[in-house]
């Protein structure tokens, strides 16, 4: 729904190695990770979002035993590019025609670095998975935030509530970046968990 009126979307092209999505009704292209609209009758608006945990099938039916499953069918070409890029975690490469829609990478990261993006306040935080093992608890904009990273995909909850989650996407380094250019990235010290701020990262 889009002030009030129901709007079908598709895929409707790339921008920077990043799915564009395209509505039926009024042919808007819309930026699928912060639902802004970029082109068309809609520029300006943005669509509303929702903090959401991603599970795996077994991490689902071990939290909801009586949780019913259902699986799509997959069509060729996305089994096609799920096997190219590679999985969640996998390394991956880009399939042909991703890097002509792309300018210059964010290098502080290998490009397809995956990890978990969370956003509050207007700060924009990169945690790289392979650099979260357990639980750890970090400080953005002012708020305790928990990144637990036991179970298979990244997650983050609030320090004070665990039942309240920030936004965050699970997401490969290059759209992070190029969706939030000046973003930080997570690195751990020896003894407990910084926040590295994109400003004084070195190369």
């Amino acid at each position: 729904m889009v002030d009030g009126a129901v709007r079908r979307f598709s895929a409707g092209g790339l921008f920077n190695g990043l799915l564009l999505l395209l509505d039926d009704e009024t042919h808007t292209y819309w930026d699928h990770i912060t639902g802004d609209a970029v082109y068309g009758m809609n520029v300006e608006e943005r669509l509303e979002s929702f903090p959401i945990q991603i599970l795996s099938v077994s991490e689902a039916l071990t939290r909801h035993p009586d949780l019913t499953v259902s699986l799509s069918e997959t069509r060729l070409a996305g089994t096609f590019m799920n096997w190219w890029i590679g999985d969640t975690y996998g390394e991956g490469t880009f399939p042909p025609g991703f890097r002509g829609t792309m300018s210059a990478p964010d290098e502080r990261l290998p490009e397809l670095t995956s990890g978990l993006g969370v956003l509050i306040d207007g700060q924009a935080t990169f945690f790289p998975r392979d650099s979260v093992t357990e639980a750890i608890e970090v400080e953005i904009s002012g708020q305790r935030v928990v990144i637990d990273g036991s179970e298979q995909f990244l997650a983050a909850t609030f320090g004070d509530d665990e039942s309240a989650r920030p936004q965050q996407l699970l997401t490969r380094w290059y759209g992070f970046a190029y969706t939030y250019p000046n973003c930080s990235i997570y690195r751990p010290s020896e003894h407990h968990a910084v926040l590295v701020d994109a400003a004084s990262v070195t190369q």
